[in-house]
């Protein structure tokens, strides 16, 4: 059973006196005057906590745009780098300068088409297809494959799964 506490308090905002029932389970002391400074009417008025300060939420921003920026700039690393950590890696600079030449020269020896059709694809735009059994870090392990390839790969493999 709760025990209930009247204490006569003064705001220190505008110095009316209030009354304030508080009711307190039985092993718990009650509150220091302090932590209970204002009126109602005051801490209506008080402002609402803000978890950040608008530094921060700027900064955020700028953070933001500069990263959109640099994936702009940098479409196929950018692709390469979410392909990678998508497949569990945590990507250096040593191994991902390693990685880009090794796939770039892949690439090049492929053409613009399909590993597995004969259709063309734009070096920016076709997508990536890792063979699940190789290794994350080997190029070798990776396609360049069109949408519609890429589709029925990882079609293929969920109904390996499956099986």
């Amino acid at each position: 059973m709760d025990i209930q506490i009247t204490v006569n308090l003064t705001c220190q905002k505008c110095g009316n006196a209030y009354n304030r029932t508080i009711s307190l389970p039985p092993d718990c002391a009650p509150p220091s005057p302090d932590s209970l400074k204002s009126c109602v009417v005051c801490s209506g008025e008080a402002p609402v906590p803000v978890p950040w300060t608008e530094k921060e939420e700027v900064k955020r921003k700028r953070t933001a745009e500069r990263l959109k920026d640099w994936r702009d700039k940098n479409k196929v690393w950018a692709r390469i780098d979410k392909m990678l950590r998508r497949a569990g890696v945590e990507v250096t600079k040593a191994a991902a300068v390693q990685f880009t030449e090794k796939w770039i020269a892949k690439v090049e020896a492929i053409g613009d088409t399909c590993s597995f059709c004969v259709c063309p694809c734009d070096p920016e735009t076709f997508q990536f297809w890792r063979d699940p059994a190789g290794d994350p870090l080997d190029p070798r392990s990776y396609w360049p494959v069109c949408a519609g390839c890429a589709g029925r790969k990882r079609a293929e493999v969920r109904w390996k799964k499956a099986a």
